[in-house]
């Protein structure tokens, strides 16, 4: 989620979020069409999806869907803790509220407010089915075809240890399982 992407607005909003089971409790910090940044002291791992339960200023619920892009985590309470978390659904009513703020979209990419998130996930249901289904009959018999299962190794840049990564992690920033460090997949 790139700061500059999108306009966005600093706003004071209570939020909670959940992730695998466990709830939490923050404040956004500043909004945008397509994300937010809140601020808490349990920031999750990018890459993680969440679901977001936003209260308004006129009290009104907003419930959204994100991943999280960046997590800041420090030791000085001063200093902005939290993760900044693009959006992947949105409510009817976090849109009239941007509206509110004066926000109009201008980007064709994005969706318009009267495109439901039902719509978009079938559109992009029907895309991977047909995707996977064409490379189901490219395939020749006898191939394994599940290369993004296989595991990689990967050796740890700062204590040399192995560790094992499906490949389909690889874009959630893996890290080392001894040390802790960022894996470097290159």
């Amino acid at each position: 989620m790139s700061k500059g992407r999108h306009p966005r607005f600093t706003k004071r909003l209570e939020t909670t979020f959940s992730s695998s089971g466990s709830k939490y409790r923050g404040i956004t910090s500043d909004l945008s069409a397509w994300g937010i940044f809140i601020r808490t002291h349990h920031g999750l791992m990018p890459g993680n999806v969440v679901d977001i339960e936003m209260y308004l200023p006129t009290q009104i619920l907003c419930h959204l869907k994100g991943v999280v892009r960046r997590t800041l985590k420090t030791p000085l309470s001063t200093l902005k803790n939290g993760m900044g978390v693009e959006l992947i659904e949105r409510d009817r009513n976090y849109i009239e509220f941007l509206k509110s703020l004066g926000f109009e979209s201008d980007n064709p990419e994005e969706p318009s407010p009267q495109t439901s998130t039902v719509d978009l996930r079938e559109q992009a249901n029907k895309k991977e089915t047909e995707t996977l289904r064409r490379q189901a009959e490219n395939q020749k018999p006898g191939e394994a075809g599940h290369k993004d299962h296989e595991p990689i190794i990967v050796a740890c840049p700062a204590c040399k240890a192995k560790n094992r990564v499906q490949r389909e992690i690889l874009p959630l920033s893996p890290r080392c399982g001894k040390c802790g460090v960022l894996l470097q997949i290159g």
